[in-house]
């Protein structure tokens, strides 16, 4: 599971998953719950920088293999202390 409670699966079998996953690399799956995906090496532009925008210099998460970002909140209480 990641930070923010929802669930992480394996790579989906599409020929192109941005067809199919948000800018988190996540859907709605068939059961109606929101889920997360890895991405196969294949699937990432490693030709882009790792982390900058090329266009205007600011950061930006171009090699994104399983999550781009929450899409549900992360709070103090999910991260526990460590």
């Amino acid at each position: 599971y990641a930070l923010d409670g929802y669930p992480v699966y394996g790579p989906l079998e599409t020929e192109n998953p941005d067809d199919v996953l948000d800018e988190c690399n996540g859907r709605v799956g068939p059961d109606g719950t929101y889920r997360y995906h890895v991405r196969q090496k294949e699937d990432v532009n490693s030709s882009l920088p790792y982390c900058l925008d090329e266009a205007n210099g600011s950061p930006v998460l171009n090699w994104k293999y399983i999550l781009g970002c929450f899409k549900g909140p992360v709070e103090d209480a999910t991260l526990g202390t460590w």
